[in-house]
């Protein structure tokens, strides 16, 4: 019976106090909801961020094409692969920094007749092209190729002074599929011209590429280096430094330039680019830690003159014979039921601006942000519980009835 009197009573103050209580709660789900959504926006400026920097591997990547040494200048060669790597070892120990030699060949390759733009790379160093797996005889464009797609070799069949003199036409069919990002740092050095950009661009792994200069050459191709150093027909098309944290780039590459190579990198234009995105981050995070902070002071203060106000019914309630325990709990119950009505409904408008921020993607990113809110919540209750609702009913009758000035 005393539980039931309880639950009926409970029920009598909330809407004895829906006026002041709407107030505070439509100011609590207004305030959580603006600070969720406000984060959702932040969390889609970090997923811009790492699109375009953090998993851009261009933006981390170094293009080394030329040696200036000797008082002469040369192309890279096949040596500067295992001095440039020794180099970047010594200089910048404990390091995720990788090289990526590129290889190609200056002419003998055709497809319908018309000149492509043909690289090979080894399997491990796909992603430099965007590419999870290259399989052997297989072909990776930008554009749909035919399938399978033909590729013309002018087979070799003399070097004289003047040149290279060619003679049978063989074809090799490969599978063919796309994948290759046009904005590889492989289409994006100086030594590509923008008129290369209009032929098809074709890439290879390792052991496809040997069985094509296999029949280019009519040689066995069983150590590429030796056949690069004795045919210009095959060489280098660029070495690519492919540098795991982004603020080493500006310092690798001005490291490369001190050994005579020439470099390009895409974040050569800023002064200190890791500084800056440094920067941009620690606003975000601050930004949203005083938004949170804010809204949870606002919020705590809200109930506290809320509460303040019902101190003159908890002073009725105890002249009435009701002990703390019971008023405690009456107010702790309804403070509970507006709090998860408060959740579903910040839960479903969070939910609604999620998906339309990100385009119906990141849901792990939404369960996130749904699950923090939860947690927040939760603290905030027990807050309000035992800081306010607690502190209040615990004060003395006599000090109740003289601040609510209900029996002066």
């Amino acid at each position: 019976m005393k539980k039931r009197n309880d639950n009926s009573c409970a029920k009598l103050l909330l809407k004895k106090s829906s006026g002041h209580l709407k107030i505070s709660l439509i100011m609590f789900l207004v305030s959580i909801t603006i600070t969720g959504v406000i984060g959702l926006l932040y969390a889609r400026q970090y997923f811009q961020y790492e699109r375009d920097f953090l998993e851009n591997v261009a933006m981390r990547t170094i293009t080394v094409d030329m040696h200036f040494g000797n008082r002469a200048v040369r192309p890279v060669r096949s040596i500067d692969v295992y001095e440039i790597s020794q180099a970047l070892i010594n200089e910048f120990p404990n390091r995720e920094i990788t090289i990526i030699p590129v290889y190609t060949t200056n002419t003998g390759l055709t497809m319908n007749g018309a000149q492509i733009n043909f690289f090979a790379v080894e399997q491990s160093h796909s992603f430099i092209a965007d590419i999870d797996n290259m399989l052997d005889h297989w072909a990776y464009s930008i554009r749909q190729q035919p399938n399978p797609l033909a590729l013309e070799i002018s087979v070799l069949t003399e070097i004289t002074d003047g040149g290279y003199v060619s003679g049978a036409l063989e074809r090799v069919l490969l599978n063919s599929a796309t994948g290759v990002s046009s904005n590889t740092p492989v289409l994006n050095t100086p030594n590509i011209f923008p008129s290369m950009l209009e032929y098809p661009t074709i890439f290879v792994n390792m052991n496809t590429f040997r069985e094509i200069v296999a029949v280019l050459l009519n040689t066995e191709t069983d150590n590429l280096d030796d056949v690069m150093d004795n045919n210009a027909l095959v060489r280098l098309s660029s070495i690519f430094v492919f540098v795991d944290d982004l603020r080493l780039v500006n310092s690798v590459s001005t490291f490369l330039v001190e050994q005579d190579y020439r470099t390009f990198a895409p974040v050569d234009s800023f002064d200190d680019f890791g500084e800056t995105l440094s920067v941009a981050f620690w606003v975000f995070l601050l930004s949203s830690i005083v938004l949170l902070g804010m809204t949870t002071v606002n919020i705590f203060l809200s109930f506290r003159s809320f509460y303040r106000v019902q101190q003159k019914d908890m002073g009725v309630l105890s002249y009435m014979g009701f002990n703390n325990k019971r008023i405690f709990r009456m107010y702790n119950k309804n403070l509970g039921k507006k709090f998860l009505q408060i959740f579903a409904l910040s839960s479903i408008f969070i939910l609604l601006a999620g998906m339309i921020i990100f385009a119906f993607g990141h849901w792990l990113t939404l369960a996130i942000f749904i699950s923090s809110l939860f947690a927040f919540l939760c603290i905030l209750y027990v807050a309000i519980v035992r800081f306010i609702i607690r502190n209040y009913v615990k004060q003395d009758l006599l000090v109740l009835i003289r601040e609510s000035k209900e029996f002066e």
